[in-house]
């Protein structure tokens, strides 16, 4: 087996990432850090595929699900407003670096938008009209692997989270301010075209607007 990201280091902590039909229990998709693509040989499919059953009982559209499972952290979603999908990531334990849960959750916040994305483009609809399971696996290969990495490391993804929030707030106030003085000025404007109507006789005024 293969390990690795496709970089400089090796994907760690996020070891499978799946998602798929519920009510029919089929994983449309697959993948696991050894691979970095198609998994449908991982000896934990079964289990996840056994997930999808217990979500289709257990669990309401937009409920989540956190489940230990020998040694590793396994999460799920259950897609709102339809309820007809769930998706499942497996984050490997480390006793001295726990994997924050609200970062997990935002992983597959960010699955769910890249696959309704390629769902709403119609980039799916080939690979969705064959039989069978892992039919998304290959085409979402690639953009998985890149959302791995980002993940991997929550504390990296944390610091770059916070800058990146930080850069749109410092963006929003500055387009507040702009606004603030474009009103401004545009108050002013009207403020001093009154003031001229209201001390400037009407012939005189007229004749100053002619001469500009």
């Amino acid at each position: 087996m293969m390990g690795g990201d496709g970089g400089d280091g090796e994907i760690q902590r996020i070891s499978f990432v799946g998602f798929g039909y519920i009510e029919q229990c089929r994983l449309l998709c697959t993948w696991n850090s050894s691979y970095c693509g198609p998994s449908s040989e991982d000896a934990r499919v079964p289990t996840f595929k056994k997930l999808l059953d217990a979500a289709d009982k257990r669990m309401t559209p937009g409920q989540r699900q956190k489940l230990a499972w020998q040694g590793s952290t396994v999460y799920c979603v259950k897609d709102f407003p339809d309820g007809k999908m769930c998706y499942i990531v497996l984050i490997m334990d480390d006793p001295d670096d726990e994997y924050p849960e609200r970062i997990a959750y935002q992983f597959l916040s960010e699955l769910k938008k890249l696959v309704e994305e390629q769902l709403f483009n119609g980039k799916l609809d080939q690979d969705l009209k064959r039989d069978g399971d892992d039919v998304l696996s290959d085409t979402l290969a690639y953009d998985i692997t890149q959302l791995a990495i980002k993940f991997d490391d929550h504390n990296s993804y944390d610091k770059l989270s916070r800058i990146t929030k930080k850069t749109a707030a410092v963006k929003q106030v500055q387009r507040e301010r702009k606004v603030a003085l474009l009103s401004l000025h545009t108050d002013d404007t009207i403020s001093v075209v009154c003031i001229c109507k209201t001390l400037i006789p009407k012939p005189i005024l007229m004749s100053s607007m002619t001469q500009i």
